[in-house]
């Protein structure tokens, strides 16, 4: 298995936040101090992508329950009354 590994700009980028609310929230515990290596420090990308999954699993459960009641996904986009 290999580890992709992403900067705090990369990590930021990806979460579009700040470099500087990545510190905080590394300070407030609610991300995982990253890996020093040499001048740079680094975080596994599993890292954005599981504190992603825990910040919608909310909307993921709620989606999963719509499919379970026989829903579409979705709702079909409205006609549009606007003219051409």
């Amino acid at each position: 298995m290999q580890i992709q590994l992403l900067t705090k700009a990369e990590m930021a980028a990806q979460l579009r936040i700040s470099e500087r609310q990545v510190e905080l929230m590394v300070r407030a515990k609610r991300l995982p101090h990253g890996v020093r290596m040499g001048k740079q420090v680094f975080w596994d990308a599993a890292v954005v992508d599981a504190y992603c999954q825990s910040l919608f699993a909310h909307q993921t459960k709620w989606l999963a329950a719509r499919e379970a009641r026989g829903r579409s996904s979705l709702p079909a986009p409205k006609e549009s009354n606007a003219l051409p």
